[in-house]
């Protein structure tokens, strides 16, 4: 979302914005991730335990993601059943529209890129690495014993393909290990 918008505030890892407002990094995270994807002042409230200040910090401090907010409004409200989703690198998909209203088109519009970087992974994972379970924003790849840092690093340089294939270019975090912990403590 930072680098679509250039919101300055959705760059970093929302310590900043944390100290800011004066709330933990982990619901600082929370209710940006919510206020992008249309959160009204009442969720945000409810997220921060009844704090007013919030909202309207957000709402000033992300002009790029209100920016994007208004798009998807127009868009939901436009003559047709279906509507053109562009993404980062300048393809463009159509999408029935959603009876959920404008924060669902806004979810298709922010996921559009991510969706496409994704995609294009899967089609590239390096050789000897076999999907176990695509996440959200990951993949969990499982490869035979002593190949874990070649599939490592194929990973890598693929997962930053498929960021450059989507129009963005972006770092990526991959780690290797038998479990989840491990393999968080190796990423970078």
């Amino acid at each position: 979302a930072g680098r679509w918008t250039g919101d300055a505030l959705l760059t970093g890892d929302y310590s900043d914005a944390g100290a800011a407002l004066g709330l933990p990094r982990g619901v600082v995270k929370i209710c940006m991730l919510a206020f992008i994807n249309g959160a009204g002042p009442e969720k945000v409230r409810e997220i921060t335990g009844g704090r007013e200040d919030v909202w309207p910090w957000l709402y000033h401090g992300l002009p790029g993601v209100v920016a994007r907010w208004w798009e998807a409004w127009h868009l939901q409200e436009a003559a047709g059943d279906t509507l053109p989703v562009p993404a980062l690198n300048g393809s463009v998909r159509t999408v029935r529209k959603s009876r959920y209203g404008w924060r669902r088109l806004l979810a298709a519009l922010w996921t559009r890129t991510e969706a496409d970087a994704m995609a294009w992974v899967l089609d590239h994972l390096p050789g000897d690495s076999l999907l176990s379970v695509p996440l959200f924003d990951g993949l969990l790849v499982c490869c035979p014993e002593g190949r874990g840092d070649a599939v490592l690093h194929g990973l890598r340089e693929r997962m930053g393909e498929g960021a450059r294939f989507a129009g963005c270019d972006m770092g990526v975090k991959a780690g290797i290990g038998r479990n989840w912990a491990e393999a968080e403590e190796t990423a970078g």
